[in-house]
């Protein structure tokens, strides 16, 4: 595993490992995951991360048939803090393997009007497709948190979810609410 700082604002990570099995059955497993990961800072405000990882594997012996498989994910995220109250992140995640492909997007808001975070309004989007049954969810999550003391805060949220796929579609809306103090 390995980290750098190539310059200021440019970071970079690398793993790598590899991975032998023999089991008493006969059965010999040789498997690899190398990830890797950019963070670059433009700007002080500013973040952009990415992120890949990708394992894959191979069975072998035992008088069984040989298997193999793989998995590889990617992330990117952007953030964005252009004042102290204000904060905004939207993400794109990409999940494969050798049967389906799955795509997330996040997007999220967080406001806290004023210093020191004793009222904070956010708001998050969230879209999730599916390429193996055509499938897509998405979410929408208003809320807002008021602290009321150092040890206490009441939360409202309302969340709102959509989901289509070849199997049919579905409508959820929920609105909860909570107050917890610590003693």
């Amino acid at each position: 595993h390995n980290n750098a700082q190539v310059y200021r604002g440019v970071d970079l990570s690398a793993a790598g490992g590899i991975t032998f099995l023999d089991q008493p059955t006969g059965v010999h497993t040789e498997s690899t995951d190398l990830n890797a990961g950019l963070n670059l800072q433009p700007h002080r405000t500013l973040n952009l991360n990415f992120y890949i990882d990708e394992t894959r594997s191979h069975n072998s012996g035992g008088g069984l048939a040989e298997t193999s498989a793989w998995t590889r994910r990617t992330d990117e995220t952007v953030t964005y803090h252009p004042f102290e109250t204000l904060y905004l992140v939207v993400g794109f995640s990409t999940l494969e393997d050798q049967t389906r492909t799955r795509r997330t997007q996040n997007y999220a808001f967080n406001w806290s009007p004023f210093l020191g975070g004793n009222l904070q309004f956010s708001v998050a989007y969230n879209e999730s497709v599916e390429s193996e049954k055509n499938s897509r969810v998405k979410s929408f999550i208003p809320s807002v948190t008021w602290k009321i003391t150092r040890t206490s805060y009441l939360t409202a949220s309302y969340q709102s979810t959509q989901g289509t796929s070849d199997d049919g579609t579905s409508d959820s809306k929920i609105f909860s609410t909570g107050l917890r103090a610590y003693f």
